[in-house]
């Protein structure tokens, strides 16, 4: 009887073959559609309903997919399948979400024409690795490494779809910071964008407990101008606290404490004082083990507080004896579940800096060296925050947030790794380098699959700009690979030279992942999903009448 209780059964339906195959297929289908619709810079908008909160308009691939849902089991387990690969893309590259879902679908449909026809999945799904080995090698050998600042520009414009002024911003974000710097994107005060630059770290804890979150609709807890309050130990008694809280209260900032641990009553009383706007508080921990005692000091170190003693009777007895001067300051705190972002610190690092390079010259052990060039680094960072302006109202703000979020994703990953001519040529060209082997004529069918896939993006640009489809034959025929069409203008062009460029490790991770999940469609042969049952709202409010 406790087994029936503890394990909830639900009924799974069994599809095999091509209708497994097929209900994939239609799934991936209507994403793609609906993604799709957002490529390049002459792309199309998409209207997002969320259940709860206010409704959205974005031209963000990857925004559209992570709303995406279907009512069939089978359909949505495949729109779900390319989703979650191109998430998964998106989050190591910084973009091409729309670019991965096109090439999956173009692949997974040609494919299965070709099962239908008789093809084994297997020696398809071999062809396409191979040709994709062969295109990769390509995009590689055509990487352009980025040395200047107007190549920058160029990536930001290209990604912006032409939007200047936010182009530069976030071109200038990337320059401030470096290839290790921090940009994050908040919602802003005023009507204009703008770019604040700082020194800033990460640190890789969060809030203790949800319950400091003021905002219902929020992840995270946004503090600014904090005080700033380390201690190497435990707090274990409120009082120690009051005469702090009491100084902070009367100063009107709110206040950050970073501690070891704290005890449940003390922190308890803290949200109570939260609650009733006594004083506003977050707590952050670092359990006394390891390094962590290091990176509280730290922490100090970038604040300009005071850091506590690491004796329990010590710390305490100097808590109620603690000023406003004893306690550090940030310019803005952000504190996510795991990690916390502190921005503008009041302290000098470049003593403590110098102190841990010298730990690091006589370190032998690896994980010690490890951790210290981790801390040389976090204290040594360049933050930027760029402030999405109020002008055009709330659902403008979240589709500039989200173009932003994308571009600066895709500069950096571009600073990193190099730039390709943009517009869809790289994979245009891409597709006539395509040569199977010979000596495997099997392969055949799976290099023509990805051959024509890598022609559609290219294809779907010129679409949604009205160009017509007669430069296709022409751009295949002639031998500089670096010309390409203007989208907005619809003229053919030298792309690097027009600045129109992609990031390369977007165009080399979108093919890559689409052709990986393509081959696991292709070799599916069974599908198990889970029916879904319609159950009514209850009614609420319903006045019963006599009839």
């Amino acid at each position: 009887m406790l087994l029936r209780r503890l394990i909830s059964y639900r009924s799974v339906d069994l599809i095999y073959g091509s209708h497994a195959r097929q209900g994939l297929l239609s799934g991936i289908s209507k994403l793609s559609q609906a993604v799709t619709l957002t490529l390049g810079p002459k792309g199309r908008h998409v209207a997002l309903e969320y259940e709860i909160g206010r409704p959205k308009i974005t031209k963000d691939g990857v925004t559209v997919a992570k709303y995406f849902g279907l009512p069939s089991s089978l359909e949505d387990l495949g729109a779900r399948l390319v989703m979650t690969s191109a998430h998964e893309a998106n989050e190591y590259a910084g973009d091409g979400t729309t670019t991965t879902t096109l090439l999956t679908y173009q692949m997974v449909k040609a494919g299965l024409e070709l099962l239908a026809k008789g093809a084994h999945p297997i020696m398809v799904k071999r062809g396409i690795d191979a040709a994709c080995a062969q295109a990769v090698d390509y995009l590689r050998s055509r990487t352009v490494p980025v040395t200047r600042e107007e190549e920058i520009l160029a990536l930001a414009m290209v990604s912006t779809n032409h939007d200047k002024p936010l182009a530069q911003l976030i071109a200038k974000a990337v320059l401030k910071t470096g290839k290790t710097g921090l940009v994050t994107v908040e919602e802003g005060s005023t009507d204009e964008n703008r770019l604040i630059c700082s020194e800033g770290m990460v640190v890789n804890r969060g809030f203790s407990s949800p319950a400091f979150i003021t905002d219902p609709g929020a992840a995270d807890i946004r503090l600014e101008s904090p005080l700033v309050l380390t201690l190497c130990g435990k707090i274990t008694e409120l009082t120690a606290l009051l005469p702090v809280l009491e100084k902070v209260k009367a100063s009107q900032h709110s206040l950050v404490i970073v501690a070891e641990d704290v005890d449940a009553a003390t922190q308890s009383a803290l949200l109570v004082n939260l609650k009733n706007k006594t004083v506003t508080t977050c707590l952050v921990l670092y359990p006394g083990i390891g390094w962590n005692r290091d990176m509280i000091e730290d922490i100090s170190c970038f604040t300009a507080a005071k850091s506590f003693s690491k004796l329990q009777t010590e710390s305490e007895e100097q808590l109620l004896k603690a000023e406003l001067s004893d306690l550090g300051s940030a310019r803005r705190v952000t504190i996510e579940e795991n990690q916390s972002t502190w921005f503008g610190g009041a302290g000098n690092t470049k003593s403590r800096i110098s102190e841990l390079s010298r730990q690091l010259d006589i370190a032998t052990m690896a994980e010690e060296t490890s951790v210290l060039k981790e801390r040389i680094k976090r204290l040594s960072g360049k933050m930027a925050v760029l402030e999405i302006g109020l002008k055009g109202g709330a659902v403008q703000m979240g589709e500039t947030r989200d173009k932003v979020v994308d571009c600066l994703n895709a500069v950096k990953s571009g600073v990193e790794e190099g730039l390709l001519p943009g517009g869809g040529v790289a994979f245009l060209y891409a597709s006539r380098h395509l040569v199977p082997p010979e000596s495997q004529p099997e392969l055949l069918s799976g290099f023509r699959v990805l051959k024509n896939a890598l022609q559609v993006p290219f294809l779907t640009l010129l679409q949604h700009s009205g160009v017509g489809l007669y430069v296709l034959a022409d751009l295949l025929e002639q031998s500089n690979e670096d010309l390409g069409v203007d989208i907005l203008t619809g003229t053919v062009c030298d792309l690097i030279q027009a600045g129109i460029v992609d990031s390369a490790r977007v165009t080399r991770q979108s093919l890559q992942t689409a052709c990986s999940l393509a081959g696991m469609v292709l070799t599916t042969e069974a599908a198990v999903v889970r029916l879904r049952a319609y159950t009514p709202a209850p009614l609420q409010h319903y006045r019963k009448e006599a009839f």
